[in-house]
C-alpha cells in the first residue's frame, strides 16, 4: 500500500519536472491541441491539476509547488483561483502583451 502511494507521488513529481523542462525549453505551456502526443499529455496533466484544484482534491503542497514554479506555470495555477471571467480575460490580455513584447509578433492561433 505504501509503495503504491509513494509511486503515485513520484509520478506527480516526474510530470511536474517534465512540465517545467518543457516550459523552460519552449517558453510556453504545452497546448492541448498539439500534434505532439507528448505535448498533449503534459497539457492534459496540467488541466487535470486544475480540475483537481477546483474540486479541492489537489493537495496544498502540490498547488504551492505549482505557484513557486516558472512564471508561466505560476500564472496558470494562480488563475485557477479566479472564478471571474473578466479577470481571466485581463490575464489573457496581459499574457498576449508579454508574448508580443518578447516575440514582436502575434502568436499563431494554436498558441492562444
Amino acid at each position: 500500500w505504501l509503495s503504491a502511494v509513494l509511486s503515485r507521488a513520484d509520478r506527480w513529481e516526474i510530470r511536474f519536472r517534465e512540465l517545467e523542462t518543457f516550459v523552460s525549453k519552449h517558453g510556453r505551456l504545452p497546448p492541448a491541441r498539439s500534434k505532439s502526443s507528448y505535448e498533449k499529455m503534459l497539457a492534459t496533466w496540467l488541466n487535470f491539476q486544475c480540475a483537481a484544484f477546483r474540486k479541492q482534491r489537489l493537495p496544498l503542497h502540490r498547488f504551492q509547488k505549482l505557484l513557486a514554479s516558472l512564471p508561466l506555470i505560476r500564472r496558470r495555477a494562480a488563475g485557477w483561483q479566479l472564478g471571474d471571467a473578466d479577470e481571466r480575460f485581463r490575464r489573457r490580455c496581459h499574457e498576449l502583451g508579454e508574448y508580443v513584447q518578447l516575440h514582436h509578433r502575434l502568436p499563431a492561433s494554436s498558441k492562444l
